[in-house]
């Protein structure tokens, strides 16, 4: 965020979110600033949230957990705007987002990325998830090669699993 020169991030892209918090959960929205983090989420996550997420405080929120987090990411000091990624953000969505910020900030408050910010971090695979990922290929193809052996057109799924 700082490379970025942005006060906040405003992360609703659900595999961002999931990469930077661990919340698994199908409706949340994180707001970052350089001091804070914190997750929105609704009612259905009040267990599952708190168990998944140790990076941010957790907001359970009636409405938009979307809403929420400008709205929170606004009220925040020394934050004068938010980067969102467009990519992953709908016109009708940023427009809901301005319409809930106090009027003068919605022209310029929510700012659209150059780059996405959290993407380019997903794609690079650490030690543990690079060894995780060895033996599952190798697998895949013993298994294949067994199969090879004995299927031929017309065998049923049962019997191929009852030969595996």
């Amino acid at each position: 965020m700082t490379k970025a020169g942005l006060h906040g991030l405003l992360v609703t892209y659900l595999p961002d979110l999931r990469y930077l918090s661990g919340f698994t959960g199908s409706s949340a929205a994180l707001a970052v600033t350089r001091r804070s983090a914190r997750l929105f989420t609704d009612g259905r996550y009040k267990t599952q949230a708190p168990e998944e997420v140790s990076v941010a405080e957790i907001e359970i929120v009636a409405s938009s957990p979307s809403v929420a987090a400008v709205q929170w990411l606004a009220a925040q000091p020394g934050v004068e705007f938010a980067g969102f990624d467009s990519a992953q953000t709908t016109v009708a969505n940023l427009d809901r987002y301005r319409a809930a910020l106090p009027a003068r900030l919605r022209r310029n408050f929510l700012s659209a990325l150059a780059a996405p910010l959290v993407e380019p971090l997903r794609m690079v695979k650490d030690e543990d998830r690079t060894g995780a990922d060895d033996g599952s290929g190798a697998r895949g193809l013993q298994a294949l090669r067994a199969i090879l052996g004995f299927i031929r057109p017309g065998l049923k799924e049962f019997e191929v699993a009852a030969e595996t």
